[in-house]
């Protein structure tokens, strides 16, 4: 006869047997932590919304400009103003980063490199930078400055030029007012500088620049020999817009201009000047007579233009006014 199984004393019913099921074991990590917060993508939204949230922290549709606050001889040790003032001019000329009830959140630039770039759009893309190019002095470059950049101009901070879509150039004379070759050479050799720079950091086939619109005022009284200083311009080729505001210089030279930067209306003819044999004296410490040597010099002047703007405007059919005849094998006499 099989003995009865005894029972654990305390308990007086016999244990169930558990149900076999197919069911996986439910751990905690299925359930979601209510007390943890919840995080927002915010670069899984669109590009349109990205771009409002920064137009929010960042000024957009602005002029903004360089003023030295200190004159220092050293550009290191100068110290920059930003000023910016919008495009309709109803708000009064005041410092970047403070216009109104508006701050600059430039600590978007730090976050990661596809925020910074975004960002960064929005401030070099949908702004105007405003550059003053004039015939004073500087140092200690004069010719090839960094102070027509302002705060841009350092060798950590230049790169940001090819960000810029909007320059706008202001054309200044010396702070005399006179007209001389050394304010004509500085005009000629900065603008050159500018292109140059604008260039060396653009990413396009071909070192094309990245501009999209470029606006040149005039600052200076009108002058026959002030005027083609601008032709160093001629090195930008493919820009959408621009406008050459003709203050200071002839409309039918402002008109082209604008041409030949669009990229419209063909090459440029460069003038052949002829060369002249003239006798000069060699520099000598000798207290007699100096001896004098021949040498070879070209017949153009200061003021002379390189191209032969004439023909370009005749070519492209624009109304201009009779000036000096101009012969491309050498018989010249413009600016006499």
């Amino acid at each position: 006869m099989a003995r009865k199984r005894s029972l654990p004393s305390g308990n007086l019913h016999p244990p169930a047997k558990r149900a076999r099921t197919s069911a996986k074991k439910v751990t905690s990590k299925a359930f979601v932590d209510l007390t943890r917060p919840r995080v927002f993508r915010f670069l899984d939204l669109p590009a349109e919304l990205r771009r409002v949230v920064y137009q929010s922290l960042i000024p957009h549709d602005l002029f903004i400009s360089f003023e030295p606050q200190s004159t220092s001889n050293s550009y290191d040790e100068t110290r920059w103003v930003i000023f910016a003032t919008n495009r309709l001019g109803t708000e009064s000329r005041a410092p970047m980063f403070r216009l109104g009830s508006r701050l600059c959140q430039t600590q978007l630039f730090v976050l990661n490199k596809f925020i910074s770039n975004e960002a960064k759009a929005v401030l070099y893309g949908e702004n105007t930078f405003v550059f003053r190019v004039d015939g004073d002095s500087h140092r200690p470059k004069s010719l090839e400055s960094p102070r027509i950049f302002g705060v841009l101009g350092h060798s950590h901070r230049i790169h940001l030029l090819r960000n810029i879509r909007s320059i706008s150039i202001l054309m200044g004379n010396s702070s005399t007012g006179k007209v001389t070759h050394w304010v004509a050479k500085r005009h000629r050799a900065r603008l050159e500088y500018f292109i140059r720079i604008l260039k060396e950091h653009a990413d396009d086939e071909n070192q094309r620049s990245l501009l999209e619109r470029l606006t040149v005022q005039i600052d200076w009284k009108p002058s026959p020999k002030l005027m083609y200083n601008l032709e160093s311009l001629t090195g930008l080729r493919g820009i959408q817009d621009v406008d050459i505001q003709a203050g200071g210089i002839p409309e039918w030279y402002a008109k082209c201009l604008q041409l030949c930067i669009e990229g419209n209306g063909g090459d440029l003819q460069p003038i052949d000047y002829p060369l002249v044999l003239r006798q000069k004296s060699k520099k000598s410490n000798a207290p007699r007579r100096r001896p004098s040597v021949q040498i070879w010099e070209t017949t153009k002047l200061w003021h002379d233009p390189v191209f032969n703007w004439e023909e370009f405007a005749d070519r492209n059919g624009i109304d201009r006014p009779q000036l000096h005849p101009v012969d491309l094998t050498g018989d010249s006499d413009i600016g006499r």
